[in-house]
């Protein structure tokens, strides 16, 4: 499931953007100790876009974050960093 959430997204991007997309960082994983699983990924349109995704994945639900930033790396991956640090998920 993971790996198909990660995959529709970049290929919306793809079809969006043909030939100009280019994936800096796709990587899924577990939780340490649960069955939790993480997703992440960043994808540039160069020039344009930088796409920021995190994802929380549990048998229950799947929590997302997406930032579309300015193609500037540096200030994206800060306030990637900085909202993460910040960001308290509350689901029932």
């Amino acid at each position: 499931m993971a790996e198909l959430n990660l995959d529709r997204q970049i290929e919306v991007y793809r079809q969006q953007y043909p030939g100009r997309l280019e994936v800096l960082r796709r990587l899924i994983w577990l939780r340490s100790g649960s069955s939790d699983i993480e997703m992440t990924y960043a994808a540039e349109v160069e020039g344009e876009h930088l796409f920021l995704y995190f994802g929380y994945m549990t048998s229950r639900k799947l929590l997302g974050l997406l930032l579309i930033c300015r193609p500037d790396r540096g200030a994206a991956s800060r306030l990637f960093t900085e909202t993460l640090g910040r960001f308290r998920a509350r689901c029932p």
